[in-house]
């Protein structure tokens, strides 16, 4: 696969974390995994930030937020 061809596969395929974990090692996958580890921390802290907001605004995550937030941190 061409450079284009993988940033667009491990951006927008989902793989699990033994994957990227495998990936990570090929020094073709190495770089790009990272950055996308690196954005995926960023929205964790992001939405986990807004949950912990909303929460002391008196709200309570729904479900689905936390399944949301359980994605983000796999």
């Amino acid at each position: 696969l061409n450079k284009v061809c993988r940033n667009i596969m491990t951006e927008y395929c989902l793989f699990s974390k033994e994957i990227r974990d495998a990936l990570k090692q090929n020094p073709m996958f190495g770089e790009v995994i990272i950055r996308v580890e690196n954005k995926r921390k960023r929205k964790e802290t992001e939405f986990s930030r807004y949950l912990l907001s909303m929460e002391k605004k008196g709200f309570q995550p729904t479900p689905e937020q936390l399944e949301h937030l359980k994605f983000l941190q796999s």
